[in-house]
């Protein structure tokens, strides 16, 4: 089977598989589903009539956003904010790789801004999230977390939130984000195919800065390519 390019490897770790993600998923998809985690617990927390459950159900979305905030919880363990940083950072990658087409460099900006606007959210997310955990009050916490509750599910989805009838850029959720990739890949010429698993988990940084494949037999890296 004829290789992948550099650039459609590095889609793939975003729409297909990485090898640490939970299942080795895609890591859009888990950050797809550490979102709707997340906004299910903040959606319970939101509903809830009594403090002690609220600040349960906020950790249970601090979890999902973030494990190191809260190491247990109905999460995935990898969190929403690593997926998609992780996301982000291989269709930046991918851009950058020599053998990109023109279409992927003019299509992955908006995606990647996209993802920059929703990891911000996140960051937001997390400091409201401490302090629905420094309530005393229960109508306190519940205000927050009904605040929480609507960033959770922008997040997940996007809000048009200037109410002009559209979700621009910085309104964007992993909804949006997911089909702005794909209407991207939908135009590449040659076309993109999903890329086998055995060149997404083999390819590796040499120390040069270029992109290689793992030699299956050990003798180092193959089929290099310059990330220029």
């Amino acid at each position: 089977m004829q290789r992948p390019t550099i650039a459609h490897t590095h889609v793939g770790h975003t729409m297909t598989a990485w090898p640490d993600t939970p299942g080795q998923a895609g890591l859009l998809d888990t950050a797809e589903r550490e979102a709707t985690t997340a906004a299910q617990a903040a959606e319970a927390a939101a509903s809830a009539n009594d403090l002690a459950t609220i600040q349960a159900r906020v950790r249970d979305m601090r979890h999902a956003i973030d494990p190191t905030l809260h190491p247990v919880g109905p999460g995935a363990g990898y969190g929403l904010r690593r997926a998609l940083d992780g996301a982000v950072t291989h269709v930046r990658f991918a851009m950058e790789s020599g053998d990109a087409s023109a279409n992927l460099r003019a299509g992955g900006p908006e995606f990647i801004a996209m993802g920059e606007a929703v990891l911000t959210d996140v960051g937001i997310m997390a400091g409201l999230s401490d302090a629905v955990l420094a309530a005393r009050a229960t109508g306190e916490a519940r205000a927050l977390a009904q605040e929480l509750a609507q960033m959770a599910e922008a997040v997940r989805a996007g809000d048009d939130a200037d109410h002009d009838g559209q979700i621009g850029v910085s309104e964007a959720g992993l909804r949006q984000m997911r089909q702005s990739l794909e209407n991207t890949l939908a135009q590449e010429n040659p076309p993109y195919t999903t890329v086998e698993r055995r060149w997404l988990f083999n390819l590796i940084r040499l120390p040069s800065g270029d992109w290689g494949w793992k030699d299956p037999a050990g003798g180092g890296a193959v089929g290099a390519y310059n990330t220029d």
